[in-house]
C-alpha cells in the first residue's frame, strides 16, 4: 500500500513538473545560427561567449526554430561596461536586422537595468528599471545570475536570480526566435574587447501557464495594450481619460467642442501640434497616468519642469514616457518613468488657490506630441 501510494505521489509530481528541453548542447552551437552582425560567438567550457568588437551593428545569435508561448531560463554571465541581452519572440525587418523583445543585460554597475524589457529597433523600453527598484539590485555584475523569461500570451515576465524584474502586458508579437546579442560599441572604448557568457539554456514550450511564477501583485505591471484596462488596473480603480477612437471626453479650452485644427487622432494615439484640449470631466483629489512621446525638437511645460527638476528621471526622446501626477489636498507631485521629479509638490503651489476641483489639459508648444494611455484613479 505505501509503495502503491509513493508511486501515485511521484507520478503525481512528475505530471505536475515543467517539461524542459535544453535549448544549448554545451559543445557546439547545433539549432543556432548568427542572424545579424558581425560579433563571433563561441562555445568555451561549456558556455557560449561573445565579446564587443568595434562597429555599429548589434550582433545576434538566434534559434533555427521560433517559439510561441514559452517559459526560458538560462544563467549569463557579463563584464563590467559590458552590454548585452536575450532576444524573445524576435523577428528580422528587410534590411536584416534584428527587431523585437529583449531581456536586457546592463553592464553599467550606474544603471543596473538587467532584467528590463527593452523592444529592439521598434519601441525602444517597454520597461524600465525606474520602475521596480528591488528588481535593480538582483542581478550581481560579474558573477553567474539566473535569468527567467515567461512569454505566456500577451503576459511578459521577466526574472533575475528569482527576483520579479519586469511585468508587462503587450500583444505585438505572438511568436518569433530566441536569440542572444552581442551589443555594437559605435566607438565607446570601454566596451572593446569585453565578453558575455550564457550557459544551461532550456525552454518550457508545454502548458507554459500552468508553471508561470506566483508573485504578490506589489511590483508595477506596464500594460502596453495602448488605451486599454487591464484586469490588475481595474481592479485598483484606473479609468480610461480616453477611449482611443474618438474625441468623445475632450473639447477646447474655450468649451466650443474638439478643435478643428492643431489636433487628430491618428493609430490609437492623439496627436497635437498647437494649442491645448481639455478634459469635460473636472477633478480633484486622483493620480493621473499619461504615455507621451516628443518629436525631435518638441517642447512643453510639461517636458520642461520634468527634464530640469531630476536629472535622474530619465527621459526617452522619440519613444514613449509616462508621467504620472498626484494631486491631494491641494498638493501636486509629479514621477518621470517612475522617478519623482524632485520639488515638484513646491512648484505647483499656486494651484491650492483655484479650487477643489479642475480639468486635465494637454499641450502641444507648436510641435508635434504623442499621447495615449490617459488614464486617472480618483483618491
Amino acid at each position: 500500500m505505501k509503495k502503491t501510494a509513493l508511486l501515485l505521489a511521484t507520478l503525481l509530481l512528475g505530471a505536475c513538473a515543467p517539461k524542459w528541453e535544453p535549448l544549448f548542447n554545451g559543445y557546439d552551437l547545433s539549432g543556432w545560427k548568427q542572424v545579424c552582425g558581425e560579433a563571433k560567438f563561441a562555445v568555451e567550457d561549456g558556455c557560449l561567449v561573445t565579446e564587443g568588437i568595434d562597429g555599429k551593428m548589434n550582433s545576434f545569435l538566434g534559434t533555427i526554430k521560433e517559439y510561441d508561448d514559452f517559459i526560458l531560463e538560462f544563467e549569463f554571465k557579463m563584464e563590467e561596461g559590458f552590454n548585452s541581452g536575450v532576444q524573445f519572440r524576435g523577428h528580422l525587418n528587410p534590411q536584416g536586422r534584428v527587431y523585437g523583445y529583449q531581456f536586457d543585460e546592463c553592464g553599467n554597475p550606474k544603471r543596473c537595468w538587467t532584467g528590463g524589457i527593452y523592444d529592439e529597433r521598434r519601441r525602444g523600453w517597454l520597461y524600465k528599471m525606474t520602475w521596480n527598484p528591488a528588481g535593480r539590485e538582483a542581478n550581481r555584475l560579474g558573477k553567474w545570475n539566473k535569468g527567467r523569461i515567461e512569454a505566456v500570451g500577451g503576459h511578459l515576465r521577466t526574472f533575475v536570480n528569482g527576483v520579479l524584474c519586469a511585468d508587462v502586458l503587450d500583444n505585438a508579437d505572438a511568436s518569433g526566435i530566441i536569440a542572444l546579442q552581442s551589443h555594437a560599441t559605435n566607438g565607446r572604448a570601454e566596451m572593446l574587447g569585453k565578453k558575455a557568457w550564457w550557459r544551461n539554456i532550456r525552454i518550457c514550450t508545454v502548458h507554459p501557464e500552468r508553471h508561470m511564477l506566483k508573485t504578490d501583485g506589489s511590483v508595477f505591471q506596464y500594460n502596453w495594450v495602448a488605451n486599454t484596462l487591464s484586469e490588475r488596473q481595474l481592479s485598483e480603480g484606473w479609468q480610461l481619460l480616453w477611449d482611443g477612437a474618438t474625441t468623445e471626453g475632450w473639447t477646447s479650452p474655450d468649451g466650443n467642442g474638439f478643435p478643428e485644427e492643431g489636433w487628430k487622432i491618428e493609430d490609437g494615439a492623439m496627436i497635437g501640434t498647437e494649442g491645448c484640449i481639455v478634459s469635460t470631466g473636472a477633478y480633484g483629489n486622483f493620480w493621473l497616468s499619461v504615455d507621451f512621446m516628443f518629436v525631435k525638437g518638441a517642447d512643453s511645460e510639461l517636458y520642461q519642469l520634468l527634464k530640469t527638476k531630476n536629472k535622474d528621471a530619465w527621459y526617452y526622446d522619440r519613444q514613449w514616457n509616462t508621467a504620472w501626477v498626484k494631486v491631494q489636498d491641494g498638493t501636486v507631485e509629479l514621477f518621470l518613468n517612475g522617478v519623482k521629479v524632485d520639488g515638484s509638490d513646491s512648484v505647483w503651489d499656486e494651484w491650492r488657490s483655484l479650487g477643489p476641483e479642475g480639468r486635465i489639459l494637454l499641450q502641444s508648444p507648436g510641435d508635434e506630441v504623442h499621447f495615449q494611455n490617459i488614464l486617472i484613479k480618483e483618491l
